[in-house]
């Protein structure tokens, strides 16, 4: 079982009323097993640029003059974007918010949409201040049945691929292309024997 979880809506929110969590905090009588971090020249880096926002930024705004597109329509692309993660998310009973934003709620700043760093709003960044959990199991298919797992429930790892991109920003050669993912991507396909064409679904992740 790998499970995992965050509390941070409900830690803001007794900070607010000077009180501490009544959760237990206590990591226990062993030191916690260390299973990532960041290597000390992404975080000097990190201390010069601020925020993640603003390195996505400079990313989003170097794929906008790739693209040609003008910069006072940008915004509308990425608004849109969002407009559509959010038309899922508001029939998402998991989902944290399933208020249902459109374009122009998602585009334009205002009070309770402040502009974080050009062309985004807070509505066009990750909103990690809430209070969610997951949990994956990870068995046999016996195990699966024996539990009454439904089959449509099951997923099968076919192939994992591990790569490497530069941790500081100012060593990529262009600001908004990932050359390794795009390696990790045709080696993936190229293991398990199919292409794009072959999925049905896609599910990308990158934090922020």
């Amino acid at each position: 079982m790998v499970v995992g979880g965050d509390a941070p809506w409900s830690q803001r929110q007794l900070r607010k009323i000077g009180e501490e969590p009544k959760w237990i905090t206590d990591a226990g009588a062993t030191d916690p097993e260390a299973i990532g971090g960041f290597p000390q020249e992404m975080i000097e880096e990190a201390r010069e640029l601020g925020a993640a926002a603003t390195a996505y930024a400079l990313f989003d705004d170097s794929r906008r003059i790739a693209n040609g597109h003008p910069m006072d329509s940008h915004p509308d692309l990425i608004a849109s974007l969002w407009a559509g993660f959010s038309a899922v998310a508001s029939d998402n009973e998991y989902a944290w918010s399933r208020r249902r934003r459109t374009v122009d709620e998602i585009r334009e700043p205002t009070p309770a949409n402040r502009m974080i760093a050009f062309p985004y709003t807070v509505d066009m960044v990750a909103n990690n201040t809430v209070d969610m959990a997951s949990a994956t199991l990870v068995c046999r298919v016996s195990a699966g049945r024996a539990a009454a797992t439904p089959p449509d429930r099951y997923v099968f790892p076919h192939v994992s691929v591990h790569g490497h991109e530069t941790w500081r920003i100012v060593n990529r050669e262009v600001l908004h292309e990932t050359p390794r993912l795009a390696e990790i991507g045709r080696t993936a396909y190229r293991h398990a024997g199919i292409s794009a064409a072959d999925l049905t679904h896609i599910d990308l992740y990158a934090c922020f």
